[in-house]
C-alpha cells in the first residue's frame, strides 16, 4: 500500500493506493467516501480488491491528510478534483467507481462528465436529487421526550441540508443536486446500487415509523435503477447506512457483479 500526496494547483489531496491491475485494460476501483465517516472506512474493502485490482482511495480537500480547499464546495468541485487526482497521479485505465452517501452523487457526476473513463459504478447507499424532502416528509414530528439524535437527524434533514456552514465540508447540497439531475441515463453501464436492511438507529424505539422511512428509502434506491438499462438494486442483509463499515464483502461482491454483466 502507498500513500501520496498529489498538488492540484493551490492544494494537495492525499491518495493510498493498493494492488496492482492486471493490465492496461483492468479497471482500477476508486473508493469515494461519504459526509459521517472518514476515508479510512474503505480499508476493509480496498484488503479485499486489492486482491485483483489496484484499488484507491483518498482523502477530499479539507478531510484527513488533504489539504482545505475554498468553500462552500459542489459535487462538481469534488468531480473535478477527483478528474484532476486521477491526472496527476497518471491512472488512465477504466474506472470502477464506488461511492457512498454523498460519494455516490460525486461519481454519478463524474460518470456523466466523463463517460468513456467509466466502467461501472457501485452506488452504497447513494444520495439523490429530492431525498431531503422525501425523508423530511415521512419523519415524526417533534415530540417531548425524544432523542437528542432523533432531534439532531430530523434538523439536517429538514433544515440544514440548505446551508453549506452546516457540514464539515461546507458542501452545498441544493447546488450538487441540481449539477447531477442532467446526468440520469447511462446506457448499458453495469450499475449495482446498495441499500441495507437496518431501520435507522434514532427510530430505533418507533418501530412502525422506523418502517415507514425504511420503505421510502428502499423505494429511492429502486427507482435509481433507471439510470442503467443494466442496474441492479440489492438490500444488504445486516447492514445500515455504512455499508463499507458493515458489510465490506458485500460492496467488493458488487464490484465482482460488474465484471459479470
Amino acid at each position: 500500500m502507498t500513500i501520496k500526496k498529489y498538488n492540484l494547483g493551490g492544494y494537495s489531496l492525499s491518495m493510498v493506493s493498493a494492488g496492482q491491475s492486471a493490465g492496461p485494460d483492468s479497471p482500477v476501483v476508486v473508493l469515494e467516501t461519504g459526509l459521517g465517516v472518514d476515508a479510512e472506512a474503505w480499508r476493509p474493502v480496498q484488503e479485499i480488491l486489492s486482491r485483483t485490482h489496484q484499488t484507491i482511495w483518498y482523502d477530499r480537500a479539507g478531510r484527513g491528510a488533504s489539504d482545505p480547499a475554498p468553500k462552500p464546495r459542489s459535487a462538481l468541485d469534488m468531480a473535478a478534483d477527483l478528474h484532476n487526482l486521477l491526472a496527476a497521479a497518471g491512472i488512465t485505465a477504466p474506472l470502477i467507481l464506488v461511492g457512498q452517501s454523498f460519494g455516490g452523487l460525486i461519481v454519478q457526476l463524474y460518470a456523466g462528465l466523463h463517460p468513456g473513463r467509466v466502467a461501472g459504478l457501485v452506488l452504497v447507499d447513494p444520495t439523490q436529487a429530492g431525498q431531503f424532502e422525501r425523508v423530511a416528509a415521512v419523519l415524526p414530528p417533534a415530540a417531548e421526550g425524544e432523542s437528542q439524535g432523533l432531534a439532531r437527524f430530523r434538523q439536517f434533514w429538514s433544515q440544514d441540508f440548505r446551508f453549506p456552514e452546516n457540514n464539515r465540508e461546507g458542501i452545498d447540497f441544493l447546488l450538487s443536486e441540481k449539477q447531477v439531475a442532467p446526468y440520469n441515463w447511462f446506457g448499458d453501464l453495469p450499475v449495482v446500487i446498495l441499500s441495507g436492511d437496518r431501520p435507522l438507529p434514532e427510530l430505533a424505539d418507533r418501530p412502525a415509523e422506523a418502517e415507514k422511512l425504511q420503505r421510502v428509502w428502499w423505494e429511492m434506491r429502486q427507482e435509481l435503477t433507471g439510470v442503467s438499462q443494466n442496474a441492479r438494486h440489492i438490500v444488504v442483509s445486516g447492514s445500515g447506512h455504512f455499508i463499507q463499515v458493515d458489510q465490506p464483502q458485500a460492496v467488493a461482491d458488487a464490484v465482482y457483479m460488474l465484471n459479470e454483466k
